[in-house]
């Protein structure tokens, strides 16, 4: 199982467009294989259910399948590592509610032996 801290919406919507139909049905089919521990069955003719954490996960496994990946001591295109990393929200207000139009910025920041790594974004939920 797993806890997001984080997913990009803008970035999901604009990256699931992109990937093929019949390679998003693929991947589809996967996860519901790797799914099947918690579901009863697992019948071919039911429909993929798309929320965000599976768009989210097949845009992952379509990056890995597809494109360069690196990890932050060589990164490539794209990078995945698995990294001790400490994260916040910075923005006005931000403690007490995100008020109207506010869009609350989140850092992640961490380091490995010879790197040290920092993003950040915003549209988070």
């Amino acid at each position: 199982m797993k806890y997001y801290i984080y997913i990009s919406d803008a970035k999901i919507d604009m990256l699931y467009p992109q990937i093929p139909h019949d390679q998003k049905t693929s991947f589809a089919k996967e996860l519901k294989i790797d799914l099947k521990l918690i579901s009863a069955s697992i019948k071919e003719e039911k429909e993929f259910k798309e929320t965000k954490y599976s768009k989210a996960e097949l845009v992952t496994k379509y990056i890995q399948n597809n494109c360069q990946v690196g990890t932050v001591d060589k990164p490539k295109e794209y990078i995945y590592n698995v990294l001790e990393m400490k994260w916040g929200l910075y923005g006005k207000g931000f403690e007490k509610d995100f008020g109207e139009g506010f869009s609350p910025i989140v850092f992640f920041g961490g380091e490995t032996d010879s790197t040290i790594f920092f993003m950040a974004g915003r549209h988070i939920i």
